[in-house]
C-alpha cells in the first residue's frame, strides 16, 4: 500500500499534535494552587460527554461577593453514567483576586491535589471513581 505524501504528512502533523497535547498540556490547577484561594460551595449544572472525547464534561456554578461565577471542567477517571452529579453540592477552590479562576472538587485526587482532605460527606462519589488494578 502506497501513502501520498501529503498523508504521510498529515499523519505526522496529527501524531505529533497527540503527543504534544498528552505529554505538555499544562494542568490549569497548578496556577490556581499557587494563587490565594477561598473555599466556597459549587453546584453542578450540567454533565455530557462531548463527541470524540474520553472524558466527561462539567458545568459548575457558585456566588462570591454577590456575583455567580460558572466554569466547565473535563473531568476523567470516572465511571459512566450520565448525570449522576448533576444538582449535586462539591466545595470549589477559587482565586479571591479573580474568581472566575476555580476548580470544582469532586474525586479524592482532586482534594489531594489542593492539600485537602476528602470529606466523609462525599464518600458516595467513590463509588464512580475508576481504580487501577
Amino acid at each position: 500500500m502506497k501513502y501520498s505524501k501529503q498523508s504521510v504528512v498529515g499523519g505526522i502533523i496529527l501524531g505529533v499534535s497527540i503527543l504534544y497535547g498528552s505529554f505538555f498540556k499544562k494542568d490549569y490547577r497548578i496556577d490556581l494552587k499557587k494563587k490565594n484561594t477561598e473555599i466556597g460551595i459549587g453546584k453542578i449544572t450540567r454533565e455530557y460527554i462531548p463527541t470524540k472525547s474520553m472524558s466527561h464534561s462539567l458545568t459548575y456554578k457558585f456566588d462570591y461577593a454577590g456575583k455567580q461565577f460558572s466554569k466547565g471542567r473535563n473531568i476523567t477517571g470516572v465511571l459512566n453514567s450520565p448525570h449522576r452529579f448533576v444538582n449535586k453540592f462539591f466545595p470549589v477552590v477559587f482565586s479571591k483576586d479573580d474568581p472566575a479562576e476555580s476548580a470544582i472538587l469532586i474525586t479524592p485526587d482532586d482534594f489531594a491535589f489542593f492539600d485537602r482532605d476528602f470529606p466523609d460527606s462525599l464518600s458516595w462519589v467513590i463509588q464512580w471513581v475508576k481504580t487501577e488494578h
